[in-house]
């Protein structure tokens, strides 16, 4: 996994563009441990069954209930550019995987301010002009 801390709130909207130019990427919201989603949270929907990513879970293993999937345009994007200071509230992370897979690509943890990328993306985004390190920074 790699590490991308993101002091400023505002970088998830950028490195979802650079890998959505590399495929097409569905996006999740994930509720904060122990806690459902019973309403629409921004363009996310409750999920009605089981979660569509795996290994979305908290620190200690515990799986984070998920919103229904999102397709990633541009549209999106600029929302959630347009919500940056309110997505903590949200819930607990954004997470990113291509359709049809359960794996997941990225993740923003925006009360943390981290993002936590698959490495095989890492290359992708250090032409982008980031540097994911390859270990978690001491603070984390």
């Amino acid at each position: 996994m790699l590490f991308l801390e993101d002091d400023s709130r505002s970088l998830w909207p950028e490195v979802v563009r650079v890998l959505a130019a590399l495929m097409p990427l569905d996006m999740v919201l994930c509720a904060y441990a122990g806690e459902e989603f019973d309403a629409a949270v921004g363009p996310f929907q409750p999920l009605d069954g089981p979660a569509t990513m795996e290994g979305v879970t908290e620190s200690d293993g515990e799986p984070l209930s998920q919103s229904r999937r999102v397709t990633v345009d541009e549209s999106l994007l600029a929302l959630l550019e347009a919500q940056l200071p309110d997505l903590e509230e949200w819930g607990d992370s954004l997470v990113v995987g291509r359709p049809g897979h359960r794996e997941w690509v990225a993740a923003s943890i925006p009360h943390e301010g981290m993002i936590l990328v698959q490495p095989e993306y890492g290359s992708a985004l250090a032409a982008a002009g980031y540097r994911p390190g390859d270990e978690a920074p001491d603070w984390w």
